[in-house]
């Protein structure tokens, strides 16, 4: 059962983003939520202007958690 459960946790979580976890593009600031990670992958969604669901799978490096993101982009 531990070994289950191990599993499941590195599923969820990976290199500090988790799932439902919001993060943003380093290159753009387009807020997004965190669906799923997998093989160091994480798909993530966001609502486009007309309210539609839309999702894209991007690698870590492209991705900033919220802290990261506020921390170099606001002004002191």
């Amino acid at each position: 059962m531990a070994a289950k459960f191990a599993i499941l946790s590195l599923s969820m979580i990976f290199r500090g983003f988790k799932i439902g976890q919001l993060v943003t593009l380093k290159s753009e600031g387009i807020f997004m939520r965190v669906y799923n990670i997998k093989d160091g992958v994480i798909k993530c969604g966001w609502y486009d202007e007309n309210k539609i669901l839309r999702f894209k799978k991007y690698y870590i490096s492209e991705l900033a958690s919220m802290d990261e993101y506020f921390e170099h982009n606001l002004d002191d």
